[in-house]
């Protein structure tokens, strides 16, 4: 393990108490699942699968698992014309939202010699559901580079069904041509476009999507359409909340700061995240170089967290756990650093902007046997759980870790709080109230009666056990419009609570 870069964690918050909600504690591990990987940068599901996932080589490769078991075959091999070195290569995966009915997914990576061009394109699964043809890459979008680092890579679907995608501020360093503050450059933005619509350039063949009407610069003459938000240095990786639709950006620093960005899911967007007049929480200076404390100006964003540093270090940006597998942990944030293999996790403590306090995962999901080393990403599975990407070559999930007296008898008495939200489209919430730790089932219902999912079965601890549906079926296809009921039974005890999915 490399431990040798001096991290000093520095809370930023909005509107937060002087005192800080305590850590998080729970017994968590890692469960190393996959070995023989090349540079894993990033893995994902594809929509209703729970029993496979996708995970991205940077070379150019897609490689298939299926029920934890790695394929010899790749899903997708499109290294010939990846330009793979350094910070470039395949790094980002997006399944279209109705990838169950026309096939489409989605990759970032960089195409070309030299700093060579950010490159999207869409490509169709064959009849083989373990099998995408190479042959399909249809250009989606295109852009040069004008240096070979702060490539961000990440791209994503929103609730919206639009395409959301991030881009560094070009590279180099102190980002010499001001892209990440400059409207009419797509450097050091986040961008949404729609892939379904009309094309917006049809007379540009590799840039083909259309913009979305609600897009916060529409029309403006000081921005390009395309733009969200913008003020980012390298945005490698960040995520959507996906059950309050809140976005965590890990933005790579340069000198002075690694930090978190923040917008709720309410966010219209429009987002000015201060790059490179500010890093971190301090106005930064190129020349003579130096990071001070501000003011540094109007209509900029803070970080919702910091990390101040000396030594190299880069942010991995992860997720907000949604899973049912390790409740302790239910809402917290996880994000690590790529040189060092610290991982922790931050959570929001209400509806503001104010954090509990950190917690080091890393003795507890890196302990000697896991030999974690340089964590290029996280990733997330269709039930809401966790992995851990290591370029070294190998994928772990975070897992509970196993007792000598696991709770067999049922809880003294439970109760379950209305589903939120109700009526839902994506994902809804239920929490299930218990006055003492035991074994219960949570499963869904539809209105005749018959199962459609397990949600939990099996211990549970004493206060709160959060439970989420997607509105999947147990074979991961999508559950019809209706109401459905969340069923738990303890013992001789039984609970039901009613809820609404919209189609």
């Amino acid at each position: 393990m490399i431990r040798n870069v001096l991290l000093t964690l520095a809370i930023l918050t909005a509107g937060a108490a002087t005192a800080l909600a305590p850590p998080c504690t729970a017994q968590i591990t890692a469960e190393r699942i996959a070995t023989g990987l090349t540079a894993p940068v990033y893995a994902t599901h594809a929509p209703g699968d729970a029993s496979r996932m996708f995970i991205l080589e940077q070379p150019g490769v897609v490689r298939l698992m299926k029920d934890k078991s790695l394929q010899t075959a790749p899903f997708l091999d499109i290294t010939s014309i990846v330009n793979g070195g350094g910070e470039q290569g395949l790094l980002g995966l997006a399944f279209h939202p109705q990838y169950q009915s026309n096939g489409y997914f989605y990759v970032y990576f960089i195409m070309g010699s030299g700093a060579g061009n950010s490159v999207i394109r869409r490509y169709s699964v064959t009849s083989d559901p373990d099998s995408a043809d190479a042959a399909s890459g249809t250009p989606v979008f295109s852009i040069p580079q004008p240096f070979t680092n702060h490539n961000a890579g990440h791209i994503a679907f929103g609730s919206d069904g639009y395409l959301y995608f991030g881009l560094g501020d070009g590279g180099s360093a102190n980002d010499p041509s001001d892209r990440a503050q400059n409207g009419l450059d797509l450097m050091g933005s986040l961008c949404r476009i729609d892939v379904d619509g009309a094309d917006a350039y049809p007379g540009d063949p590799n840039n083909n999507y259309a913009i979305p009407p609600t897009n916060p610069f529409v029309g403006s003459p000081s921005f390009l359409d395309e733009i969200w938000a913008y003020g980012l240095r390298n945005p490698y990786r960040w995520s959507f909340d996906r059950l309050t639709g809140d976005l965590w950006i890990g933005d790579v620093g340069q000198d002075c700061f690694e930090e978190i960005s923040f917008a709720p899911g309410t966010s219209t967007g429009g987002e000015n995240y201060s790059w490179d007049i500010m890093e971190g929480p301090d106005c930064f200076n190129e020349m003579p170089f130096s990071c001070n404390q501000g003011p540094c100006g109007s209509g900029l964003v803070d970080p919702i967290f910091s990390i101040a540093h000396s030594g190299v270090i880069a942010i991995t940006g992860g997720y907000v756990y949604r899973g049912s597998r390790i409740p302790a942990i239910y809402g917290e944030y996880f994000f690590a650093e790529f040189y060092s293999g610290t991982i922790q996790s931050i959570r929001r403590t209400g509806a503001g902007l104010a954090l509990a306090d950190t917690t080091d995962w890393t003795a507890a999901l890196d302990p000697p046997t896991s030999n974690i080393n340089s964590i290029a990403g996280f990733a997330e599975d269709l039930n809401g759980e966790l992995y851990i990407l290591d370029a070294g070559g190998e994928m772990f999930q975070i897992v509970p870790e196993s007792t000598d007296a696991p709770v067999v008898n049922p809880p003294a008495g439970f109760a379950i709080e209305p589903a939120t939200p109700n009526p839902f489209r994506d994902i809804t919430r239920f929490d299930i109230r218990l006055e003492s730790a035991g074994a219960l089932r949570a499963a869904m219902y539809n209105a005749s009666g018959r199962l459609v999912r397990v949600l939990h079965d099996g211990p549970a601890p004493a206060g709160v056990l959060p439970v989420s549906w997607t509105g999947y079926d147990a074979r991961g296809e999508t559950a019809p419009a209706g109401v459905y009921f969340l069923r738990v039974t303890g013992g001789d005890r039984t609970a039901s609570a009613r809820v609404v999915l919209l189609r």
